[in-house]
């Protein structure tokens, strides 16, 4: 592999490394030197994961080579000096080579990383991926369980030593097949463990004890309880936190919480449950002794503690519709008034771990799979009472808010014992919401714990501004750098107007408007026509796709569509979303072509990989503000305002709306160009766009690009001729090709469009092996119409062969079609005009208003039956 150094660091590289490469390489270098933070934006597409992981496992291996020089060294001195020289704390930790913590998003994007890895030249250095129970665990007993129980029941069997899984992993983590895979994602440490009878999650944290590097979920690494429960330590690690532009949501969220009624009732029915235990401990059989340290007296306090804060949070007045919202202090005073206060908070939290631990041992019988809600309720009261300092107390006074809604309650029935598992609640139920708005709250709680250095890194985070501000970070290194690509190989187009004149504005009064909606449907209808391969088509929000979905479908336009590409809808669930994208996979490798319409923010837009055909364009439906009214997008808009009173370097709170959405919309057209040869469309469907705040906030590399189409027919010549240019420029072979209909719906013959230089076209009929050939001449162009809703015409453009064949299929049944290739194939052989006439006027019966595409096919007649052909055309 190509070596390359960078601030005296031999870097090895796949190949040889781009200019825009080597600066990012530099940058995180700089940042691991200098033990400095960075941010670091670098388009999708331009090898960042590559360029990460080699540099920093070049430095961590430069490191190493150094230690140990330094060792030999001290070993000479030592052995040569009468005196030996002190070894002192420092001098110990400075002889440590610091661990790489890579964190991404989901387990999929860290797959993918993990891959990168392994086609690099450092797959010798050890690596460990560290993942949920809900990924990891391979016991049956626990298998179906949700994760939250499945993590109270394997510490339960872990400590009564009776998980068979775990009771191996001691031994195993020493054999062969385990020491000498040195790169294993999630997928091979499971494989292995159910092949050697270890438990996957636990050799998992026996393995990040020797790895130069540990994968793991950024939410992992962000939320404090997690980061405890799994014994991370950050002090000198390297940590690099990829896609980091969802790093303040995260941030906000892991210090938040949401404390709810229904909540407090299950906390109540468990303390009666394990009440219940001890009142007939004689007389049931749990299969489990009973702590002695669970005292009778003790859950009758924490019972009425349950009770009195039921009560409590029932007595707080709201508007039942939009609630109401108080300071922060407004929770701890209800919690003092129920009687938990940080004084006694500790001998609470203790007595909830016993009972939890406790109830999740009883396997059978009604008091089975209990603990769960005094476990969510311990790691609230740990969120809560996180801090002692009255600085600490200062700022969540800053940074959080209360807000309260009202939640519907079960009837249960009310019985005065204290045995009863029914609660003393009258009035509704009600939705506490503890929300803190300073995503900086919770990353200086992260940089407390004194990493060497943080690494946030993604294609999407400018304007860098106030992502670090937000943050409250200080970040020393930082780069924005350009795409890989070259103008040639996008097309971004601003479209403000639909086929039909139709301004396009998804505005909050257009959302529900048929007459804007089936604008935007023409106009995907009639730019999937010109769109080779996949198309990924963002709205909004689900609501909105689904109502455009709607109103397609009783206007025609969806059928339309679906005769074009097949359709295919994001899914909220994961099993059948993982369905929808196999199959729209399998559609453009098998057919050529189809589309995916989804959500921004939703799975699709968010860390999927469409390269090449998968994703030649992305359309986007509207700008995807957060909703306007929400009480939390408000009250985070006035905290903004707050922040940028005091310091002007913070957005203003109407700078942070448009930035939301802004930053959601990049992260959707990063799905589409993924590499150096790689070309696509990006279209953006909302006349909002053309703003100057708004291109302001689009990625850097996209800007240059951006042109606003001034009509529709411009739009179309624009997006044809991009892709008949970056065909042929571009993407050499084009074998994986097929037709750009929808026949896997509907079972119509598969068409093979060859290369641009091919003159011929294959259709195979579904009933029959035989194959007809017709002469083309796809370079020369055809005139059609641009459809509208209702099928009129209006206006005439030129296409190309492939679209033409299209528009045919959609007008003629299979059969007329096979007969259109054959009456052609068999003028092409005997030359007989006359026959082929008499063939048209039998397909195309009934529908000679179609003559301006019966005229397409003058291309298919010999030059001296042209004129003769044209007067057919002009008499029908």
């Amino acid at each position: 592999m190509p070596t390359v150094t960078i601030d005296g660091v031999p870097i090895e590289f796949p190949f040889e490394p781009y200019d825009l490469q080597k600066d990012y390489m530099e940058k995180v270098l700089q940042c691991i030197k200098y033990e400095t933070n960075g941010v670091l934006e670098s388009p999708t597409g331009t090898g960042k994961t590559l360029s990460l992981l080699c540099s920093t496992l070049a430095w961590v291996e430069f490191k190493k080579a150094q230690r140990k020089a330094q060792k030999t060294d001290m070993f000479e001195m030592y052995a040569s000096s009468a005196a030996p020289p002190e070894i002192t704390p420092m001098t110990v930790r400075s002889e440590q080579v610091p661990v790489v913590i890579y964190a991404s998003r989901t387990h999929t994007q860290l797959s993918q990383a993990i891959n990168e890895l392994k086609r690099t030249a450092y797959s010798h250095m050890r690596a460990c991926v560290i993942g949920s129970r809900e990924f990891l665990c391979i016991h049956p007993d626990l298998a179906s369980e949700p994760n939250s129980l499945k993590t109270q029941m394997c510490q339960v069997k872990v400590k009564s030593r009776s998980c068979q899984f775990y009771s191996r992993v001691e031994r195993m983590k020493s054999a062969g097949p385990v020491v000498d895979k040195n790169v294993m994602d999630i997928e091979d440490i499971v494989k292995l463990g159910n092949s050697l009878k270890f438990c996957p999650y636990f050799m998992t944290h026996e393995l990040d004890k020797l790895a130069d590097i540990v994968f793991m979920p950024y939410n992992y690494l962000l939320d404090h309880n997690i980061r405890r429960n799994l014994g991370v330590k950050l002090e000198s690690s390297i940590i690099i936190l990829d896609e980091a532009h969802n790093i303040e949501k995260v941030c906000e969220e892991s210090a938040s919480l949401q404390l709810k009624s229904s909540d407090i009732t299950l906390c109540i029915e468990e303390v009666t449950a394990a009440m219940k235990l001890l009142s007939e401990q004689d007389k049931i059989d749990v299969g489990v002794d009973i702590p002695e340290d669970i005292r009778p007296e003790d859950l009758c306090d924490l019972k009425e503690l349950f009770l009195e804060l039921e009560k409590q949070i029932d007595d707080v007045k709201i508007d039942i519709y939009h609630g109401v919202t108080h300071e922060a202090t407004f929770l701890l005073d209800l919690l003092a008034r129920a009687g938990i206060r940080a004084e006694n908070c500790g001998n609470i939290r203790n007595l909830l771990l016993k009972l939890t631990e406790f109830l999740a041992t009883i396997a059978d019988g009604p008091f089975a799979r209990k603990g769960v809600a005094l476990q969510n309720f311990d790691g609230m009261l740990e969120l809560i009472f996180m801090g002692k300092s009255n600085d600490f107390w200062d700022k969540v006074k800053r940074c959080y808010k209360v807000h309260v809604l009202a939640e519907p309650t079960k009837k249960k029935g009310m019985q005065d014992n204290w045995l009863s598992k029914a609660t003393h609640s009258k009035a509704g139920g009600k939705i506490i919401n503890y929300w803190c708005f300073s995503p900086g709250f919770g990353m200086n709680m992260f940089l407390g714990e004194r990493p060497r250095c943080l690494i946030l890194t993604s294609g999407t985070l400018a304007p860098l501004g106030p992502y670090t501000c937000e943050l409250e970070l200080r970040a020393d290194v930082k780069l924005e750098n350009p795409h890989i690509v070259k103008g040639d190989q996008v097309c971004v187009r601003i479209v403000t107007k639909g086929p039909d004149s139709e301004t396009l504005n998804c505005n909050y009064n257009n959302r529900d408007n048929p007459k804007f909606i089936n604008s935007v449907g023409m106009t995907i209808s009639n730019l999937i026509r010109m769109i080779p391969g996949g198309v990924l088509v963002f709205f909004p929000s689900y609501p909105i796709l689904h109502a455009c979905k709607k109103i397609w479908e009783e206007s025609g336009l969806w059928a339309n569509i679906n005769k074009q590409k097949a359709v295919f809808v994001e899914p909220r669930e994961k099993e059948p979303f993982n369905s929808a994208m196999q199959s729209y996979y399998s559609n453009i490798k098998e057919y050529g072509g189809a589309i995916f319409m989804g959500v921004c923010r939703g799975k699709v837009s968010e860390g999927l990989d469409f390269v090449d055909n998968n994703g030649r364009a992305v359309i986007i439906v509207g700008l995807p503000y957060p909703p306007f009214k929400d009480p939390k997008i408000a009250l985070k808009r006035k905290y903004i305002d707050l922040c940028n009173s005091r310091d002007k370097e913070y957005p203003r709170g109407e700078e942070w709306y448009s930035l939301e959405a802004s930053r959601a919309v990049n992260q959707a057209i990063g799905r589409v160009i993924r590499h150096s040869k790689d070309y696509g469309a990006i279209l953006l469907l909302d006349a909002r766009f053309d703003n100057p705040r708004l291109k302001s906030q689009m990625s850097k590399w996209l800007q240059e690009h951006v042109k606003v189409t001034k009509n529709f027919g411009e739009l179309i010549r624009d997006v044809r001729g991009f892709f008949k240019d970056a065909d042929q420029k571009f993407q050499k072979d084009r074998t994986d090709a097929a037709s750009f209909s929808s026949d896997a719906v509907h079972h119509h013959p598969a068409f093979d469009f060859g290369s641009s230089s091919s003159s011929l076209i294959k259709m195979e009929s579904a009933s029959s092996s035989k194959t007809s050939e017709v002469i083309l001449h796809p370079r020369k162009k055809i005139k059609i119409a641009i459809a509208t809703a209702n099928g009129e015409e209006t206006q005439v453009t030129e296409t190309s062969v492939q679209e033409y064949i299209t528009m045919i299929q959609k007008i003629l049944d299979v059969k007329s079609f096979q007969e259109l290739i054959s009456a052609l194939s068999n003028y092409k052989q005997t030359d007989d005009y006359e026959t082929l006439v008499k063939n048209l006027d039998n397909i195309f019966k009934g529908k000679m208003h179609l003559r301006y595409l019966i005229k397409g096919l003058e291309n298919y007649i010999k030059r001296r039956h042209r004129d003769a052909f044209n007067e057919y055309c002009d008499s029908r």
